[in-house]
């Protein structure tokens, strides 16, 4: 069960993002509810230690995340001990739960712990939903499935919602949540890996609950949002609407899919094929057919994704994420959607500080910063419980 560790924690954290093609670091503060960023690093991983896109050497990896902590802290006076990992998975599953809660005394201020109580019972109906889903969505019969995140979507008291119902009276509680699945064994490696540096795991936050969090304090929180983090080996749809998450799915390619086709199709070298990659704006017009190629499969994808969610999905802005998101990804995306009829709909970068990140790429590190941003409540509920429903959402940890 959700319930707020009682363990002290700094001000000073490390948020880390283990992509398949490179290690990130973010070490920051967090003073007053401001966040500052002090210093960052990102260190490619050997291609030796994954194969088919996941981890396989857990000590390879483990001593790359080793560098690039050790990299980020190299003009700080000590390593901060609290922890916070960004995690992503194809195998991330999600369950919409509503409760009718009826209390028994209806003149009596709500509490904290009445909330727990709550979440606990909701909790344990959304594991057995799960169950055939993880079936048919991971491919592994009596998978052992993780509840990883517990996000609240809405709250309400006798009918009326509340952003915080905490010391309210009434007698009927309605809320909704969304929570966040993945098979125990992907999570054990990313717990395993914790341990081998000797941190403090604060908790592992998946990009999905993360991202849309970019948003909040702009004037697109209130929009309908779609977000499109493109991972070297995944690309991760997520749709919004009014600040709730209206659910997410995790397509298993992106630039690996085209990398694939390189190799097929010429007889080039890894690294020439690397050169090729990273420059596709340069080298398009030489390409255009292996290019054209992959974004019509990787669109179509991104586009079934999109209305798994939502059969009757609207959105008016989208935001890209990751390194290569380039001039031409952009107007290719633009292109596919306006032949779809979604012409109105704008493209944009990821919502980020210029004063606080002024120095990252804000493509590379979006979800990098959105952990990092997530982490705030997370600090902010230690020392005060009410703040995790104020922001409507709860992190669970170790």
């Amino acid at each position: 069960m959700f319930k707020v560790s009682e363990n002290a924690m700094s001000s000073d954290f490390i948020v880390l993002d283990i992509w398949t093609y490179k290690i990130k670091v973010l070490i920051c503060n967090i003073n007053e509810g401001n966040l500052t960023l002090l210093w960052s690093a990102e260190v490619p991983q050997a291609k030796s230690d994954i194969a088919d896109w996941e981890i396989v050497n857990l000590s390879g990896v483990s001593n790359t995340i080793k560098k690039a902590i050790l990299k980020a802290w190299e003009n700080l006076s000590e390593i901060p001990d609290d922890i916070v990992v960004c995690f992503n998975s194809q195998y991330l599953i999600y369950n919409f739960i509503g409760m009718n809660y009826l209390r028994e005394d209806k003149n009596s201020p709500i509490k904290m712990s009445e909330i727990d109580d709550m979440i606990k019972k909701v909790e344990y109906k959304s594991i057995e939903k799960i169950k055939t889903k993880a079936e048919s969505r991971v491919g592994i019969i009596d998978c052992e499935m993780k509840l990883i995140t517990t996000s609240i979507t809405s709250i309400s008291i006798d009918w009326q919602r509340f952003s915080n119902p905490v010391w309210f009276t009434g007698k009927n509680i309605r809320f909704n949540l969304i929570n966040v699945f993945a098979p125990v064994s992907k999570y054990n490696i990313f717990s395993s890996l914790i341990r081998n540096l000797n941190k403090n795991l604060i908790s592992i936050i998946p990009i999905p609950i993360s991202l849309p969090k970019l948003v909040e304090s702009s004037p697109f929180v209130n929009d309908q949002n779609l977000f499109i983090d493109f991972g070297y080996s995944k690309t991760t749809v997520i749709l919004q609407d009014k600040s709730e998450i209206l659910g997410f799915n995790v397509i298993n390619f992106w630039w690996s899919l085209l990398e694939e086709q390189f190799k097929n199709d010429l007889n080039l070298s890894y690294f020439e094929i690397r050169e090729i990659m990273l420059s596709p704006d340069i080298n398009y017009e030489k390409h255009k057919k292996i290019f054209d190629d992959f974004f019509n499969v990787l669109f179509d994808a991104i586009f079934i994704a999109i209305f798994d969610i939502a059969q009757n999905a609207v959105f008016r802005n989208i935001f890209l994420s990751w390194s290569s998101v380039t001039d031409l990804v952009k107007t290719k995306l633009k292109d596919f959607f306006n032949n779809k009829d979604f012409n109105k709909i704008k493209i944009y970068d990821p919502v980020i500080e210029e004063n606080t990140f002024k120095d990252l790429d804000k493509f590379s590190f979006a979800s990098t910063v959105s952990a990092a941003k997530a982490w705030i409540e997370i600090f902010d509920s230690k020392k005060d419980p009410i703040a995790k429903i104020l922001r409507y959402i709860i992190y669970r940890y170790e």
